[in-house]
């Protein structure tokens, strides 16, 4: 007979899901909690439940400590995450900033003061920020190629130069290197 729960680990936490929506999380102390969306997001506005429930059904120890807290501190902290998660849709890439980043990193400090446990959005902020990063790296990296691409360009128009130098000093050399006799011919070039 298959259960029809459904177990994982997140994070610190142990995850169990039931067919009724319901989560069942064990903290770190073998304490367990049972999370029900519907409980944990009735004071929440009818627009920011969907959202809400995404979260809940992918990240579900985002809420672990809210089934204790008064009606008004888990309003608060569900509307500081959908707002956060919001404007997040705001820092996007390419167009964001290291700047962006900074603000953002401050707005997820407070979502903590909410006792959100919001590990999983900051690994997915810092994910945002290493790629931003790694734009800035390719940039560099092409503008460092170009470089080399014209020192390389140089290097090769020297080596020509060099060796058209050395051919003319090689035929110089041989020219004088013969029995060349100045006084011999004096005086041939003087009777032309």
């Amino acid at each position: 007979m298959r259960s029809s729960r459904r177990s994982w680990k997140e994070g610190n936490f142990m995850i169990m899901r039931y067919p009724d929506g319901s989560v069942v999380v064990t903290l770190e102390t073998k304490e367990t909690m049972k999370l029900k969306p519907s409980v944990l997001f009735a004071e929440a506005r009818e627009e920011h439940r969907p959202l809400l429930s995404d979260i809940f059904f992918q990240w579900p120890s985002t809420f672990v400590r809210l089934g204790n807290m008064s009606t008004f501190s888990r309003r608060l902290a569900l509307v500081s995450l959908v707002s956060f998660v919001e404007l997040l849709k705001d820092v996007s890439l390419p167009e964001a900033t290291p700047k962006d980043f900074v603000s953002v990193y401050g707005g997820l400090a407070a979502l903590g003061s909410y006792q959100l446990e919001v590990d999983w959005l900051r690994k997915r902020i810092d994910q945002m920020a290493v790629l931003l990063e790694l734009s800035a790296w390719r940039d560099r990296l092409e503008k460092v190629n170009k470089e080399l691409e014209e020192v390389e360009a140089t290097a090769v128009r020297l080596r020509k130069r060099k060796e058209k130098l050395e051919g003319e000093v090689a035929g110089r050399e041989n020219a004088s290197s013969g029995d060349f006799d100045m006084s011999s011919h004096a005086g041939e070039g003087l009777r032309r």
